[in-house]
């Protein structure tokens, strides 16, 4: 790619992406790219289409970036990876990669929720993801950012249990990759990765990510499972110095008695500084995970209230959209995680008072018109600086209700498609 840019826009809703992806909604933005719900405009498909920032455009790194991700996907199609469907340069918004439309939750909202997961549960998220890692670095691929908020947890209702996807391999190396320097840093000023995550060879010295940097950051993920927080939480400085200051991170027996010693030190060994004195490799790390605990089902998706399965009136589904909460005179931005008619689960990053009266504003899930609600928080838990929040509607307006009602009886319907037809409400 030439270094003189196109002129390219950045997608909105609307937007018809190289001629046959309309946009419909957005569901998360961060630095570089924006997702958005798009539908093929001659097959009807549902994806999710990744483009690019206004910011990012400006930038050849980024848009080079982008099809570095979908060369990536296209070499780790699997079942526990995110699948490609489509990549390309559109004449008018640039770089696109259409992805499979994923309707779950992040496991790093679950964790906001509930702190910490069961010991099953740690060794079969375990398992999934090495199975993921395993097959990426087979052909050559490298992820580089696992960390919770990159694996989704999709429900499968005709069993019961949950299946893990590893998303976003947005600064993945590939076979032939120039850019490998784990410490390189983006045309923005800041740090391949998300330091909590990231092995101290990487953080500290500058070396290429190798199967072993993924094995040390699928570590900390498990780590965080059952401990409720990273061993070294805080900025990028903050991480380095505690590996400079040679810190341990704290043992499970001092907080969890039902930590299996033999997890424990598979864990911590995982973590090790030394590279050789982890797991080899993926395979060699799921292997240790199945000598723990056979391969079962695993089930996150019960309902996060202390804890227990609540009763509930009205079906929740997954929804991720952009929303702001004004509560007072606080503005707060976030996304939304699922919803219902009677209220939404969202990540924000500003706290609020149990029973305190909010009005959210968010993109309504069927028709996609922004609407502002009125709402009460039920709960909210903190973790880092990162807040998931419960909040039940107040008296919903007839249009607001209706819309959100034909989206939950549609995404019900999809999901129980495996037990028979059931009636859909149709959109009037």
């Amino acid at each position: 790619m030439s270094a003189a840019l196109e002129p390219y826009h950045e997608a909105r809703p609307a937007a018809l992406v190289d001629q046959r992806y309309v946009v419909k909604r957005e569901i998360a933005r961060g630095a570089m790219g924006v997702v958005f719900e798009a539908q093929h405009r001659i097959l009807g498909t549902t994806v999710a289409l990744k483009t690019l920032t206004s910011h990012a455009l400006e930038w050849v790194g980024g848009q080079e970036r982008l099809m570095r991700e979908a060369r990536a996907l296209a070499l780790c199609r699997h079942p526990r990876v995110v699948g490609a469907i489509d990549a390309g340069i559109c004449g008018t918004y640039g770089p696109f990669l259409a992805l499979e439309m994923l309707d779950g939750r992040s496991m790093g909202s679950m964790l906001i929720a509930r702190q910490r997961f069961a010991v099953d549960q740690v060794i079969a998220i375990g398992q999934q993801l090495c199975d993921a890692l395993h097959w990426a670095h087979r052909k050559g691929v490298i992820h580089r950012d696992v960390k919770p908020a990159n694996v989704i947890v999709l429900h499968d209702d005709s069993t019961g249990s949950d299946q893990l996807r590893l998303i976003d391999f947005g600064i993945a190396t590939v076979p032939g990759d120039k850019d490998v320097v784990g410490r390189k840093l983006t045309g923005h000023g800041e740090v391949l990765g998300t330091a909590e995550y990231m092995a101290p060879e990487q953080l500290l010295e500058g070396l290429p990510a190798d199967a072993r940097s993924d094995v040390y950051s699928l570590s900390v993920l498990l780590y965080e499972c059952l401990a409720g927080d990273v061993p070294y939480p805080g900025s990028g400085m903050a991480v380095a110095a505690s590996y400079l200051a040679g810190i341990v991170p704290q043992p499970f027996s001092a907080t969890r008695a039902d930590v299996p010693a033999a997890l424990e030190s598979l864990i911590l060994s995982a973590m090790s500084r030394d590279v050789t004195k982890r797991p080899a490799s993926a395979a060699a790390f799921g292997a240790a995970l199945a000598m723990l605990g056979p391969r079962g089902a695993l089930q996150l998706s019960a309902p996060v209230e202390d804890g227990a399965r609540a009763q509930r009136q009205y079906p929740r589904v997954p929804y991720a959209a952009p929303v702001r909460i004004v509560c007072r005179d606080t503005k707060s931005d976030g996304r939304t995680e699922d919803i219902s008619e009677g209220g939404l689960l969202l990540l924000a990053d500003v706290p609020v008072e149990n029973g305190e009266h909010v009005q959210v504003r968010m993109p309504l899930p069927a028709s996609g018109r922004v609407a502002t609600i009125d709402a009460i928080v039920r709960w909210c838990k903190s973790v880092r600086g990162r807040h998931a929040i419960g909040l039940a509607f107040g008296e919903l307006p007839t249009d607001v209700r209706t819309d959100v009602q034909h989206y939950a009886h549609f995404m019900v319907r999809d999901r129980d498609l495996a037990r028979g037809p059931t009636e859909l409400i149709e959109a009037r």
